[in-house]
């Protein structure tokens, strides 16, 4: 929880491998992050937690994708 609370500050995909955080450094993982949500404020983070070597040509843009989808359905939905 406290690494997906890190990605809600900024905007875009985050990739943390190895050292860059406590939790992936001790467990040999990557985590791919990116915050939903409306425009002005993060309502969440959607992340994919994997080994360090993954496809990142393809994990990347899909949780980009994902991450602004899920986002612009929020905002439809709260909207109506």
């Amino acid at each position: 929880m406290q690494l997906l609370g890190q990605c809600l500050a900024g905007n875009g995909v985050r990739v943390l491998i190895g050292d860059d955080s406590e939790v992936t450094s001790d467990l040999g993982l990557t985590l791919v992050a990116r915050p939903f949500g409306a425009e002005d404020s993060a309502r969440g983070t959607l992340g994919i937690l994997g080994p360090a070597r993954m496809p990142y040509d393809r994990i990347i843009p899909l949780v980009d994708y994902l991450g602004e989808s899920l986002g612009r359905a929020l905002e439809e939905s709260a909207n109506r």
